[in-house]
């Protein structure tokens, strides 16, 4: 099931998808690493799942995908399942760590004044 919705998935976003000798696209190491940089800046490293809501079986894969689409927190339905698209940062979780620890000392700063 999951070969046929990956099938289906690039079919229909191969126009814009990154393929290519220099890039792996659906590694999701070099697609943080490359993905919105350099000849690729126009793209961005998007989580893509693909679930069948009839088997109840979600697919996620890591695609080097251009902004245009992405960006937009795309949700399209394909045949019998549906595939949803959103740009990732490699650094959301840094950043949301970040922004609980200063939350944090900032309260703990409060408190003490």
């Amino acid at each position: 099931m999951v070969t046929k919705m990956t099938l289906k998935f690039m079919d229909y976003f191969t126009y814009a998808l990154v393929e290519g000798g220099s890039m792996n696209a659906t590694d999701d190491g070099t697609c943080f690493d490359e993905c919105g940089s350099g000849k690729w800046s126009d793209k961005c490293c998007a989580t893509v799942k693909l679930y069948n809501p009839g088997s109840d079986i979600a697919d996620y894969q890591y695609h080097c995908i251009n902004k245009n689409i992405a960006g937009a927190d795309l949700l399209v339905q394909l045949d019998d399942f549906e595939v949803s698209l959103s740009c990732q940062d490699s650094y959301d979780g840094a950043k949301q760590l970040v922004a609980t620890v200063t939350a944090g000392l900032l309260a703990v700063v409060a408190s003490l004044i």
